[in-house]
């Protein structure tokens, strides 16, 4: 039973400790003690929040064993939460170097406009890299101690000034709204009502019953703050501007946003869809502004629909959890139901991935598991296969059926503890360094990660995920001969990274085409569904004239991702070498529909320009490719940059 002096020595310490752990992120983004203090002690108090109110039952019921369990693992949970919204945000993501600033003052003048029309202090702007061919384009805000926001370099680069202003004030509405307290505040208050409702409980269906809380819990909230989020930016920098932006963020996205499944998802989603955002703007937005924001309605009705289906199935499960869960007497299948409701928005969102980054997902866990990510998943499997046993079986019938039961369960707990450990303690260097090269790729220091080589060399060379990511930073820094060199030599050491030939394949296009048709054709044998394959067996028969040929690779890879942005932007150049400047114009229109910003997109657009004219016209495309190009360094369009400004410079003279 907990004691109010043991509540006060626990809540002591844990303020301690948070404020240890915020006063980084106090120096880093600009805090007061004063407020560090006032953080660490709320993060504490909500922490504590459900072993007082398990304490508090259990002055009536000593035996309450169910609702202490729901007790301490929503405190552990509501420590892990409220740390990481008092570190600076992502900062669990890396090892050593912080996150570089944003330097451009431009968009650091934007950032102190807005906030002051938002009514906050300038936060810390701080910029993620990208490791993809495409920019990510994502935001986050964070760091109660001093709030500060993460960009990535997508938001500043694939997006026009004013819509990157419009998600940087949707961040900042974060913390002008205070959603980032309620955040913080969801895990504890689940656990307070996990105790409350728990009295009565099974074991399972207290702890079951509790997730099923978080989940509608967490999700009410989160889509709530979003949408007043949206409508904050829609005041401080135009409704329109906003929906625009929010447009283009969501085809970014990896979900889908039609068919049954993406409704289901979105309906259960942290984050509402596309139609509800853009129709929650349009009904804060003038009537100037109001004409300007498209909806669909009938999408909006059925997203509206479904949503509210969702939360019924949810307080219905509730009540079915609370009705049949009961100590006395309690059914096992109850437990079944409250774990399909636990994993079903993550099972829905899963399966509503768009192909492409799904099928992209896939090839690359399957090329690049070392022995300990598997090591790892076989721990992690250890034990939710006993979790679920345990959650899913009645309870023995004789005590002697309990013995053996819990000897099983100790030997499988034992098994996944060594195995996690193992993992843990052997695999830690080599996953601490594979994290150094990736902060190196994402702040572009690629000297700096490619410095690791000559340091850990053992380390690398029985890495190929290291290997890989080394030869493409030094691709990446414009040394590509070294770069290809690697990626044979990685290709030949590791035949299934069938990446490493299609790397090979693509920093051949503008150096060696015929040699990269040669490669292509090695890994199409070995990834035959890897529709970015074909796009690089397509960009280099291009380059040879060959344009029947670059045709079919275009259709494989169209075939295995229909929605490709890519695709559509090489099949663009293909109709503008075959004359037809009109088709070439409307596929390059497309990709840019498909991927905003992206610099393949840019570079076909730049193509069509040149040959319609006029010449400014074209000029200004290519000036927007080669930036975009020079942003994205792992898309090695330099080539193709080239090509432009020659055809930019002959065009002129005529």
């Amino acid at each position: 039973m907990i004691q109010l002096l043991d509540a006060m020595v626990l809540f002591v310490l844990l303020s301690i400790a948070f404020a240890l752990y915020g006063r980084p992120q106090m120096k880093d983004g600009g805090g007061t003690w004063r407020r560090l203090v006032g953080v660490a002690c709320y993060g504490a108090a909500l922490t504590c929040a459900p072993l007082v109110a398990w304490g508090a039952v259990a002055v009536r019921d000593a035996g309450m064993d169910s609702a202490g369990q729901v007790a301490v693992i929503w405190m552990g949970l509501s420590c892990v939460v409220v740390g990481l919204l008092i570190g600076p945000p992502l900062d669990w993501l890396r090892s050593k170097h912080p996150m570089p600033l944003a330097t451009d003052p431009t968009t650091l003048a934007r950032v102190a406009d807005i906030a002051r029309a938002l009514g906050i202090a300038p936060p810390r702007l701080r910029i993620r890299g990208s490791t993809s061919v495409s920019l990510e384009t994502q935001a986050y805000a964070g760091g109660l101690v001093a709030p500060s926001i993460v960009a990535t370099d997508g938001i500043l680069h694939r997006l026009d000034p004013k819509e990157r202003d419009a998600i940087l004030a949707h961040e900042m509405a974060h913390i002008s709204t205070g959603s980032l307290w309620w955040l913080s505040a969801l895990p504890a208050t689940t656990g307070v009502i996990g105790v409350l409702i728990g009295v009565s409980l099974t074991e399972g269906a207290a702890l079951l019953l509790s997730g099923v809380l978080w989940v509608g819990l967490h999700r009410i909230v989160s889509r709530r703050t979003e949408i007043a989020c949206d409508r904050a930016a829609g005041r401080a920098v135009g409704f329109a501007t906003t929906a625009n932006a929010l447009a283009k963020l969501h085809v970014t996205i990896p979900i889908e946003e039609r068919g049954v499944v993406s409704a289901l998802a979105f309906a259960t989603a942290t984050h509402p869809s596309r139609a509800i955002r853009l129709a929650a703007l349009r009904h804060e937005a003038s009537v100037a502004e109001r004409d300007a924001i498209v909806l669909d309605v009938g999408a909006v009705t059925r997203q509206r629909t479904l949503s509210v289906m969702a939360l019924v199935i949810w307080l219905s499960v509730i009540a079915v959890g609370i009705a049949f869960g009961s100590a006395h007497g309690g059914w096992p299948w109850v437990h079944g139901i409250l774990i399909l409701v636990v994993i079903t928005p993550t099972v829905l969102l899963l399966a509503a991935r768009k192909r492409r980054f799904r099928d992209a997902a896939r090839r690359v866990r399957r090329q690049t598991v070392t022995w300990d990510v598997r090591l790892r998943r076989l721990g992690f499997g250890l034990v939710g296969a006993l979790i679920a046993f345990v959650l899913l079986t009645p309870k023995p019938s004789s005590e002697k059926d309990g013995t053996r039961r819990a000897i099983g369960a100790l030997f499988v707990l034992s098994a996944a503890a060594i195995v996690l450990w193992t993992t843990a303690i052997v695999g830690r260097r080599a996953r601490r360094l594979r994290r150094e090269v990736e902060e190196a790729m994402r702040d572009r220091d690629f000297a700096r990660g490619i410095a690791l080589e000559s340091r850990y060399p053992k380390r690398v060379r029985r890495d190929p995920v290291l290997r890989y990511n080394l030869a493409i930073s030094k691709a990446a820094m414009g040394d590509r001969v070294s770069a290809i060199r690697d990626l044979e030599c990685l290709a030949r050491d590791v035949p299934r990274m069938s990446i490493a030939l299609s790397a090979q394949a693509d920093l051949l296009v503008d150096l060696d085409p015929e040699r990269a048709v040669g490669i292509i054709r090695d890994g199409t044998i070995q990834e035959p569904e890897d529709p970015a394959v074909h796009v690089v067996a397509a960009r280099a028969l291009r380059r040879l004239a060959r344009l029947d040929e670059a045709e079919a690779a275009l259709e494989r890879g169209r075939a295995l991702d229909p929605d490709g942005a890519d695709i559509v932007a090489v099949a663009a150049g293909l109709a503008l070498d075959r004359g037809n400047v009109a088709l070439a114009r409307r596929l390059a229109d497309e990709a840019l529909l498909r991927a905003p910003g992206d610099a393949a997109a840019l570079v076909a657009r730049a193509e069509v320009s040149i040959a319609e004219g006029p010449w400014n016209a074209a000029r200004a495309a290519v000036h927007a490719a080669k930036d975009a190009a020079a942003v994205s360094p792992f898309a090695f369009l330099d080539g193709a940059v080239r090509d432009l400004e020659a055809k930019l410079a002959a065009s002129q003279k005529t």
